[in-house]
């Protein structure tokens, strides 16, 4: 389909509504959009499934499950009395805070040896890119984030992507009225770091453990309309994209993507699909069915913007299920049945306190007190029906908590000490806790055997990020026309750059 003639438009005529619809467009088009939308499929109710390994429920809810025990104060009761109390321990959430802080306290970073004809200055003058990137980048900032996202959910998933922008400024000289300013520009050549929130990521197949070894995956975004449109407007197509709505009058045509677009899309927003396909060396970016990335007149499938010809990915996990299966096990899913247990505990002791406090009373006959709660002072007449007081009515002793009850709670809180950081280890114990030097180096032991898997596990995520983010300097840094090797080393970093990686590649970046 031809796009709208905007230019026979005159003056004072009302703006035609622009339509696009990809069935009336090209064949290639229509059969790029259906064969993405099939992988799509495919790879949704793949990850849709319920999994045994998360106790029956799907990834969606086992997040959310893992989130609410992470976030929340409040402990679902069904069917509670509005004095009863719903207290969430935060056991778990300190538990992964205190996991979090610990791994934070030895974060590892990557740095570049030259392998091969052992060129030090290679390997020298990567590590210094590699290290000024990620400086600017935030680096401490970025791996907090998403060692919690391991933490928490199980499986933490981080792009490593690049970004040009180019953006005005107005440079000032001189001082009060007397100053001068000239305009210019700054072209930004960026490498940057992202958390990809996992419920929007979509493996290939949940079969295949390693990112690195899936065929393809999905990057999946829901926006509204307006940040599609600031977002996206660098895309000529963008314009066609229209926002998603699940009604329409009665003469109004069914819209194209009604059919195709996923169902918890609200109305009002846009669903963008990012394929990153390793097998075939393609990308596709798709909004509501809008095909945005297509090259040239002859509609030429975008190829991966990186030269590596990888998935732009890397992941982590706290806890790994099995070899056959992509995603891990978080802190609060391992703690969650004694969490569970801890939560009932507390509430019954709470209750029972309460009950101590406000005992119920039995009455003989018509009771004339209003009001159950006493204050100071206040006297209440009271109707006994000619029995004396200490007869009409009685209290009943629900007992206070004993020791058995604070056993069984010491009880609870040692075996989830055990399943994650003690106390001692997490700066918890020392004030009151008679802790022996022995205790604490047990525990010390205990606290690095448990670290020490989750930790392999964050210093492969470093490797692989850096493996990426090395690959792209050499791409994108060390072009010809990218102004950061100057800017990091200075007048001449080009040509000794160019003479040191003359034949320098990372596998099939040059």
């Amino acid at each position: 389909m031809s796009e709208p003639d905007l230019t026979s438009q005159k003056i004072g005529e009302k703006e035609k509504e622009t339509s696009y619809t990809p069935w009336e467009a090209s064949e290639k088009e229509k059969e790029v959009i259906k064969q993405n939308r099939t992988l799509f499929r495919q790879a949704a109710e793949n990850r849709g499934l319920s999994f045994e390994n998360f106790d029956g429920l799907t990834l969606i809810e086992y997040i959310e499950d893992s989130y609410r025990r992470y976030n929340t104060n409040i402990n679902v009761r069904d069917d509670i009395e509005d004095w009863q109390s719903a207290v969430h321990d935060k056991f778990t959430a300190n538990k992964v805070d205190a996991t979090l802080a610990k791994v934070v306290s030895v974060l590892p970073i990557a740095e570049v040896k030259g392998r091969g004809d052992e060129d030090l200055s290679k390997g020298l003058i990567m590590s210094n890119l590699y290290e000024y990137s990620e400086d600017i980048d935030d680096y401490d900032d970025f791996m907090v984030s998403y060692l919690q996202e391991a933490i928490i959910k199980g499986t933490s998933i981080g792009y490593e992507g690049q970004a040009t922008n180019i953006r005005k400024v107005r440079n000032v000289k001189g001082s009060g009225d007397d100053i001068t300013v000239t305009e210019g520009e700054i072209r930004e050549n960026k490498l940057f770091a992202e958390v990809v929130k996992l419920e929007d990521f979509y493996p290939a197949s949940v079969g295949i453990r390693r990112i690195k070894d899936q065929p393809r995956c999905f990057w999946r975004h829901v926006m509204s309309h307006q940040k599609f449109m600031q977002d996206f407007s660098m895309f000529t197509k963008s314009e066609y994209v229209k926002p998603h709505k699940t009604t329409y009058g009665e003469n109004e045509p069914k819209p194209y993507y009604q059919d195709y677009i996923s169902p918890d899309v609200r109305d009002g927003d846009v669903e963008v699909l990012r394929r990153y396909d390793r097998e075939n060396d393609q990308f596709i970016i798709e909004a509501n069915c809008v095909w945005l990335n297509d090259i040239g007149k002859n509609e030429d499938i975008s190829p991966l913007p990186f030269n590596h010809k990888e998935l732009p990915f890397f992941d982590i996990r706290y806890q790994q299920f099995s070899s056959d299966f992509f995603y891990g096990r978080g802190l609060p899913d391992k703690l969650k049945s004694m969490q569970d247990v801890l939560d009932v505990l507390t509430n019954m002791l709470l209750d029972q306190s309460f009950l101590t406090i406000f005992p119920p009373m039995l009455t003989n006959g018509f009771d004339s007190i209003e009001d159950d709660y006493l204050r100071p002072g206040r006297r209440t007449p009271v109707d006994t029906g000619g029995l004396p007081i200490n007869q009409a009515f009685m209290k009943l002793d629900l007992g206070t908590p004993g020791n058995w009850h604070q056993f069984i709670l010491e009880y609870t809180r040692k075996i989830m000490e055990e399943s994650s950081i003690d106390k001692v280890s997490s700066g918890q114990a020392g004030a009151g806790d008679r802790t022996t030097a022995q205790e604490i180096r047990v525990a010390a032991e205990g606290v690095s055997a448990m670290l020490g898997l989750f930790g392999r596990w964050v210093k492969y995520g470093v490797k692989r990020k850096a493996y990426l983010r090395t690959k792209n300097i050499a791409q994108f840094w060390m072009d010809s026309t990218s102004p950061m090797v100057e800017l990091i080393g200075g007048e001449g970093a080009s040509a000794d750059a160019k003479k040191a990686f003359n034949t320098f590649k990372i596998d099939s970046a040059v």
